[in-house]
């Protein structure tokens, strides 16, 4: 009887050992998953930042096109005409 019990007992083992190790790698991937996702969440709020100065830049861009396009016209078409010089 004990030589049967000592098969039964190493395989318990064996399972167990199994156990340990599909447990250690179920936990290793739930770290890396949960550090991954706070990586992607960070990454969002960074691109989010960006994304809004970008917004603002090109609002600040667009504002600028408009002035220079009113200088230019300005310099192309003076809005008061030379009178001209009078003569002694």
């Amino acid at each position: 009887m004990n030589a049967n019990a000592e098969p039964k007992r190493y395989s318990q083992i064996r399972f167990s050992l199994r156990f340990l190790f599909a447990l250690t790698l179920l936990t290793a991937l739930f770290l890396v998953l949960f550090s991954q996702h706070r990586q992607n969440r960070e990454l969002q709020l960074r691109l989010d930042a960006v994304s809004s100065q970008l917004e603002e830049l090109r609002s600040a861009n667009d504002e600028m096109r408009l002035r220079h396009e009113k200088v230019e016209e300005f310099v192309r078409n003076p809005p008061v005409q030379f009178l001209p010089l009078a003569t002694r």
